[in-house]
């Protein structure tokens, strides 16, 4: 009874459950107080002043007080402020379809402006794409945002057309990245449950480099990896120790050391044997961690480290460990013993698979929000979205420039 007790309670309680879902809250210590402000060494963030586009001058021409002209200027002061005026404006255009007598062709006068389907230009469609996808507004407070902020009155089924309508302009940026991520040798996966109508569905985040592929799917198989490698992945896949990883067949396997150390350091807080695998796990990432910062991949020393590394963990199956968790540990650490050190091969390959875990919180706000889609086209349109946002901010591009400039540029017909 009681340990069918402790295995519901580790649903809810296990180190890789989120502190919103934690039904018993652990009674944390206060450390003592820091001394306040910025530790020594930071570099401070204050932000850049812009060149001012206007300049307003307020000598004074009386006191404020008794309105009398006998005064003197002490100091003057400045300060640069910035602001932005939201401007409605409605353009009728006069377009026309034309033929051409010498080439018999038909065509149509565009501007960058005039939307080629709807009446929204592309500075509002861009803005209400990026505030759904990036800003995870829903399309309802979006609405009332449009109409009380921007004076555009919007239902949100036209929000769904205008936002849905932009996704089908990225479908070749969509279908490029998904080649990328699929040609290259080093790549990352990680996935988290989302709801379809009332189903559960299974969001999937897959990146390579600067690329960055959001996939949604009936399925948390490896028959998704299949979909986007093949049945044959030539280069290392970074993840975290879930079974349908080892399903799928790869030339290599990167393991999470981040989820490796959160188990430990759970383990560590209730029994010693914890305590002394999770020691041993924090000497091994902090030697790995050191080796990448001073770029000894492939060095001598660090093949013979590792060698030593691999016998010491598969000598802890000997071991005759009380806590059964912390055997369960050992043998996870055992049977992917030679998945824990590849990032030691290779420079790109990094120890952790954090970054997939960062990419895909940006999703799992936006469902915690709004409680995800109810059709296809909605999966449809969050999956090119994403993989084209994320895509661009990890090149260092803007994205609201980048769907603004494509939305022109299809208007446009480029």
């Amino acid at each position: 009874m009681c340990e069918t007790l402790e295995k519901r309670l580790r649903v809810y309680e296990n180190p890789h459950i989120p502190s919103s879902k934690h039904v018993i809250r652990e009674v944390k210590v206060k450390p003592p107080p820091k001394k306040r402000g910025a530790p020594n060494g930071h570099k401070g963030a204050t932000r850049k002043k812009p060149e001012p586009s206007n300049i307003v001058e307020l000598k004074p021409k009386s006191c404020t007080n008794c309105n009398g002209e006998d005064f003197k200027i002490i100091r003057e002061r400045k300060k640069t402020v910035e602001n932005i005026k939201i401007i409605k404006t409605a353009t009728e255009f006069h377009f026309y379809d034309c033929h051409c007598n010498l080439c018999n062709t038909d065509f149509t006068t565009k501007d960058s402006e005039l939307p080629v389907s709807g009446n929204f230009g592309p500075d509002i469609s861009a803005l209400w794409t990026m505030a759904y996808y990036k800003g995870t507004v829903p399309f309802e407070r979006l609405s009332e945002v449009s109409e009380n902020c921007l004076d555009t009155g919007i239902t949100m089924g036209g929000l769904h057309n205008v936002v849905y309508r932009n996704a089908r302009i990225f479908k070749l940026q969509y279908e490029q990245i998904f080649k990328n991520v699929r040609k290259s040798k080093n790549a990352k996966s990680d996935e988290t449950g989302i709801s379809f109508n009332g189903k559960t569905y299974w969001l999937w985040n897959i990146s390579s480099g600067n690329d960055t592929l959001v996939l949604i799917r009936n399925s948390r198989g490896s028959k998704v990896l299949e979909e986007v490698f093949g049945k044959f992945f030539d280069g290392v896949l970074s993840s975290d120790c879930f079974s349908a990883y080892g399903k799928f067949n790869a030339r290599e396997y990167q393991k999470c050391w981040a989820h490796i150390l959160r188990d430990g350091k759970d383990l560590a807080k209730h029994c010693m044997e914890g305590k002394e695998l999770c020691k041993e796990l924090l000497k091994m990432y902090a030697y790995i961690k050191n080796a990448k910062e001073k770029k000894l991949e492939k060095s001598q020393n660090v093949k013979r480290w590792v060698s030593r590394k691999k016998q010491l963990i598969c000598s802890w199956i000997e071991k005759n460990y009380k806590s059964k968790a912390v055997k369960n540990l050992a043998l996870r650490l055992i049977k992917y013993k030679n998945d824990w050190f590849t990032c030691l091969k290779y420079r790109d390959v990094e120890p952790t698979n954090n970054s997939s875990e960062r990419d895909i919180r940006k999703n799992v706000i936006s469902r915690k929000i709004s409680g995800s889609h109810r059709s296809e086209l909605g999966m449809q349109s969050r999956e090119i979205m994403m993989s084209v946002i994320l895509t661009a901010e990890k090149k260092g591009q803007n994205p609201f420039e980048l769907v603004l400039n494509s939305i022109r540029n299809h208007n446009l017909g480029l």
